[in-house]
């Protein structure tokens, strides 16, 4: 049995990075929901927090250690060719879901504080995509 464990441990030890940045957005999608919550007036109960954190990463870490499987014993060998590094089909279906838990923190952030943090950055990026258009404009003159 431990010998098992182990194998399984080495197989998954390269998924370790990415579960760990999905659980951090889980977790953080977690403490920003409940802020919001309370803003609403919403009762908050630690059962209803476990529960939905817990789901939410066992889900998570289910997707991409499927993904995983299929990219190593499928995908990996197809992709290589196209890309240069390794496991492209994990890595897209780790996007999606820190794409999700983004948006969600984001929901929860405009509840709390009344912006969106999507919007200021990209009002920001137009200002500096101005700014830099400006700058090579008297850099030419």
């Amino acid at each position: 049995m431990k010998h098992l464990i182990n194998i399984i441990g080495l197989f998954v030890a390269p998924l370790l990075p990415l579960i760990l940045i999905c659980f951090s957005f889980s977790i953080f999608d977690t403490f920003t929901g409940m802020k919001a919550a309370k803003k609403r007036g919403e009762e908050i109960t630690s059962r209803k927090v476990r529960l939905g954190l817990i789901s939410k990463l066992i889900t998570y870490f289910s997707v991409v250690v499927l993904a995983y499987i299929v990219d190593y014993f499928i995908v990996n060998e197809i992709t290589r060719n196209y890309v240069w590094f390794d496991y492209l089909f994990t890595k897209i279906f780790t996007g999606i879901i820190i794409y999700i838990e983004a948006l969600s923190i984001d929901e929860n952030i405009k509840v709390v504080r009344g912006y969106s943090f999507f919007d200021k950055a990209k009002e920001f990026l137009i200002v500096l995509r101005k700014t830099i258009a400006e700058l090579m404009r008297i850099k030419q003159q």
